[in-house]
């Protein structure tokens, strides 16, 4: 139980400290739990060494080393070594590390070292950020007052006001013996002697702050009996310091000494917003579970950190097998305002879900209901946000319990993996400029036009994917691209252009040499239309009609290979260029040791055209080179093309040669946007100027995944 309630507690602050970050590593475990006891000296020396470790990576893990630097900071914070603090929070920052606290813990180190000017910033960001705001307005006070800007304490000072009763008595715990204090408190002994409290406690805040809780815990002791010398007894302050020391135990893991020490502040009449809270925690580890769930409802009765509050009922009740008072619990969570309810929520509709399938499994219609009840409930906690860490386990658990009960198909017959979603769309942008602009879909010529021009492409593919039983897929899809000229000259402007090309694509699975394999029968239909009258209107261009039939296979263990037959009927507006295609295409993906991804594509077309003289037979060569990616900042790819075309029943243009290398810069923004640079070279070399040419184009792509 004990160990469950360490693991609930980690779960619950790494959730709120890295909310949007996707960072697994499992050193960081050696360093968290060295944190969570307060052996920060450890944490500190486990940090340091996985620092060294990841520097030498290549890639260099960026987000990864600015997540250890961040826990460097938090444990020289712990440990007051401020300005060793700095710089690990100053990386994690320049390295736009997600982290809750992140400018909170920099507004300390810096206030520690006595850098009020920049801790005042840093203070300032933390409370837009809306950390810790109650007592990031008391910090901001102090140092307002520390920097001799009389008027700015002012207006904190009338935040502070402003601040709920509730918020401002825990923010004064947290902050008061450091950065507000007040006059002494004074309680006379007969023999009128001075007690200064207050300045006793600011001791135990700065060890309690540095998690010196052994320490803490003396001080308060030595406190303790100051006042068992004063009469009458100052009960509220005696009620503190069982209070504090309940605190104390709690950060020591000894739970038994800390419900003690609250029972004590209990029967003192100690008020305090969080009392009852930490009371129940210290039931909840020292396994008292039913007086735990009687302190967690007077916290929430109460109102402090009522979500919490609520899903450490639902989780006691779900201990005690009570599923169906649990259930109650998570779903009231839902009901607050959404301050309340945002850090626990989906975590609540998660464990919903949970209870749901432990009482379904055993149904005799356990299938339907997993499909209708229980996965639809996962869902619904995954919406409420999508990026977070728990969405992924939940996304994982769906996908689990669709294999599990055959809801979903993902593997064919032959181990290929099925598309999981079925559907796939993605829409891009292109900005580029062609320095040479020639139209060459098929036609008979394609002359150099000496004109040049940036345009814009506008493209959108989607396509669905259907499976009959493991056996064969069939996949409809759809594409539609607009280009645009910018260059409004008539012979450049002919150029502008729009197509829709549906299409159908199916495979058979089977296997060949014990590796999966796929027969596959695809058709695609181009229908085009360019502004070829130069008057801003797309007429009828073409129609291209195209046949495959091919095989896929894994000849190399490391990659690919696909071997097609590809047959192509063009007709245009111009029936002089109608022609027929026939193609041999080998194509070959290899995945190198290196990181490397080696894509190799060959084919010979054989064009026959309805005007014999532009009959030609082509033999084109492609080498693409997909390097690993370089910092977390780009991948290259490097290509390079190479055609050979006989117009066998035009000697006067003799072989052409066509050369195209090409380079491109991709850049992921986010796992559904990516942009690319690419920069593209050709040169057609003939023996007719006619067919003679060189052209150049560089452009910028935006890519999104739906």
């Amino acid at each position: 139980m004990l160990k469950l309630f360490s693991l609930l507690c980690g779960l619950l602050f790494a959730t709120s400290v890295f909310a949007s970050s996707e960072i697994q590593h499992p050193d960081f475990k050696i360093i968290f739990d060295s944190f969570n006891k307060g052996k920060y000296a450890e944490s500190i020396k486990s940090s340091e060494q996985l620092i060294q470790k990841l520097k030498k990576q290549t890639p260099l893990p960026t987000e990864t080393l600015a997540t250890a630097h961040y826990w460097l900071g938090l444990s020289y914070n712990k440990k007051e070594y401020f300005t060793k603090a700095i710089p690990c929070f100053e990386y994690a920052i320049n390295n736009k590390l997600k982290a809750n606290d992140l400018l909170y813990e920099y507004g300390k180190a810096l206030s520690g070292s006595k850098k009020y000017k920049e801790a005042k910033a840093a203070f300032t960001d933390s409370l837009e950020n809306k950390y810790q705001t109650a007592v990031s307005l008391y910090y901001l006070e102090f140092l307002a007052r520390k920097t001799g800007e009389i008027e700015e304490e002012k207006v904190y000072q009338a935040k502070i006001e402003k601040l709920k009763p509730a918020e401002k008595e825990v923010a004064l715990v947290v902050a008061q013996p450091i950065v507000q204090p007040t006059a002494p408190v004074v309680v006379e002994k007969p023999e009128t002697v001075v007690i200064k409290i207050d300045e006793d406690l600011k001791s135990v805040y700065e060890s309690f702050n540095t998690g010196l809780y052994a320490r803490a815990n003396k001080q308060l002791e030595d406190i303790l009996l100051k006042i068992k010398e004063v009469h009458p007894r100052p009960l509220n302050h005696l009620g503190l310091i069982a209070y504090w020391q309940g605190l104390n135990y709690i950060r020591q893991l000894e739970y038994e000494a800390a419900v003690k020490s609250f029972q004590k502040a209990i029967s003192y009449d100690f008020k305090a917003s969080d009392l009852q809270y930490e009371y129940a925690q210290a039931l909840y580890g020292a396994e008292k579970l039913d007086e735990a769930k009687a302190a967690f409802k007077a916290s929430a009765n109460q109102n402090y950190k009522t979500g919490v509050s609520l899903y450490y009922l639902g989780f006691l009740s779900q201990e005690m097998n009570e599923k169906k008072e649990a259930k109650v619990y998570y779903q009231q969570i839902s009901t607050l305002p959404e301050e309340e309810r945002k850090d626990v929520e989906q975590a609540a509709q998660m464990q919903i879900a949970d209870i749901t399938l432990l009482e379904v499994e055993s149904h005799p219609d356990a299938v339907r209901k997993v499909e209708v009840e229980v996965i639809p409930q996962y869902e619904k906690a995954i919406d409420l946000d999508k990026s977070s860490n728990l969405a992924i386990d939940m996304k994982a658990k769906i996908r689990e319990l669709q294999q599990k009960y055959e809801l979903v198909l993902f593997k064919m017959r032959n181990n290929r993996p099925t598309q999981v979603p079925p559907y796939f769309m993605r829409a891009s942008l292109d900005n580029a400029f062609d320095d040479n602009v020639v139209y060459s879909a098929d036609e008979t010529r394609i002359s150099q036009s000496q004109k040049a021009s940036a345009f814009t492409k506008a493209d959108f593919m989607g396509r669905y994917s259907l499976y009959y039983k493991n056996i064969m897929s069939f996949a409809p899809e759809l594409r539609t691209n607009r280009t645009r000229y910018l260059n409004r000259t008539d012979s450049i402007k002919a150029n502008d252009n729009f197509a829709i090309v549906p299409a159908i694509r199916s495979a058979y699975e089977h296997s060949l040499w014990g590796r999966p394999a796929s027969h596959l029968l695809d058709f695609e239909y181009n229908y085009a239309h360019r502004d070829l009258n130069s008057n801003d209107e797309l007429v009828f261009s073409s129609r291209t009609q195209t046949y495959m039939i091919g095989e896929r296979f894994n000849f190399f263990p490391n990659g690919e290979s696909v071997v097609r037959y590809r047959q192509r009927h063009f007709n245009s507006y111009n029936t002089a260029s109608n022609s027929i295609t026939k193609s041999f295409v080998l194509e070959q993906i290899l995945a190198l040791k290196s990181g490397h991804m080696l894509i190799l594509m060959g084919s010979y077309d054989m064009a026959r055209n309805v005007t014999e003289l532009f009959n030609t037979n082509a033999l084109m060569t492609r080498a693409d080179v997909i390097f690993p990616k370089y910092k977390d900042w780009f991948t290259m790819t490097a290509g390079l093309g190479v055609t050979l075309t006989d117009p066998y029943k035009n000697s006067a243009r003799g072989m052409e040669k066509l050369i195209n290398p090409s380079l491109k810069f991709t850049h992921t923004f986010s796992p559904r946007l990516r942009g690319t640079f690419r920069a593209e070279y050709w040169k057609n070399t003939s023996n007719s100027a006619t067919f003679q040419y060189t052209k150049k184009a560089t452009g910028i792509e935006l890519e999104y995944i739906f």
